[in-house]
């Protein structure tokens, strides 16, 4: 025989033994399926008709008596605490930004009200408490 002859045999023979593998893992793989039992409509019907349980019946549940979904707590809120950034002059007065915010007096920020503008702090008011930010 030619080297030539040789490897077309041996390429054949391992093609021939692949197909084989195959063959068998696919009868080993089938004889699984067949112990799966098969139900007509007859063992359905017996399913069916097996007894409940009456409505009258009570069944003891223990558990716990507070509903996991639906929670009422309370909100809880982080307020931010502002930062001075920067007093600007104006003509008619003084304008500040406050955490990126530009504001003037009267207006509302992080549930603060701006009292006064003055030309090295901010007065804030919050619940009649007063909060002072300086320029840095």
């Amino acid at each position: 025989m030619n080297k030539r002859e040789k490897i077309l045999l041996g390429l054949l023979s391992t093609l021939l033994m692949i197909y084989l593998g195959q063959k068998a893992t696919s009868l080993v793989k089938n004889d699984n399926k067949a112990l799966l039992k098969q139900y007509s409509t007859s063992d359905l019907q017996k399913f069916i008709t097996q007894p409940k349980l009456s409505i009258n019946q009570k069944i003891d549940v223990v558990a716990n008596t507070k509903n996991f979904f639906f929670k009422f707590s309370k909100k809880t809120t982080i307020s931010k605490r502002p930062v001075l950034d920067e007093i600007i002059p104006g003509p008619q007065g003084y304008a500040a930004m406050i955490s990126g915010n530009f504001v003037l007096e009267g207006d509302k920020i992080f549930d603060y009200v701006v009292r006064k503008i003055e030309p090295n702090r901010v007065l804030l008011r919050k619940n009649n408490q007063t909060r002072i930010l300086k320029r840095k």
